[in-house]
């Protein structure tokens, strides 16, 4: 929420995550994206850790893309910041996919955040 991105703001934090489910028109849409803003480094390695989350590999189908969009949440960040789009829960396949993966989607993340400090 903005509230929350707010909060981190305003704590200096040293890094962002927005993790989010997406949704579209079509119930065929699937695959995970990455948006950020300056840190496409950063970006990147949390969007390997959102393909592994999903049980998915790098270059694949379902590997949508990384890129800079200007998005507000994004946009008024400070520092390193990324926004995770682990999937569709318009197609009833992927929304399953995450509702059972949800423990190593969050563990992925979170060691990929752990690691960007090293």
């Amino acid at each position: 929420s903005y509230r929350t991105f707010m909060i981190w703001l305003t704590r200096n934090a040293d890094r962002f995550l927005s993790v989010h489910i997406n949704s579209a028109d079509s119930a065929s849409a699937k695959g995970t994206e990455t948006l950020y803003k300056d840190y496409k480094t950063y970006a990147s390695v949390i969007h390997s850790s959102s393909l592994s989350g999903m049980g998915y590999t790098k270059g694949s189908s379902y590997d949508e893309a990384l890129y800079s969009p200007g998005l507000a949440v994004l946009r008024g960040t400070k520092m390193m910041s990324a926004l995770a789009e682990m999937g569709f829960i318009s197609n009833s396949t992927e929304s399953a996919r995450i509702d059972a993966r949800s423990e190593a989607i969050g563990s992925a993340l979170y060691q990929s955040l752990c690691n960007s400090f090293n």
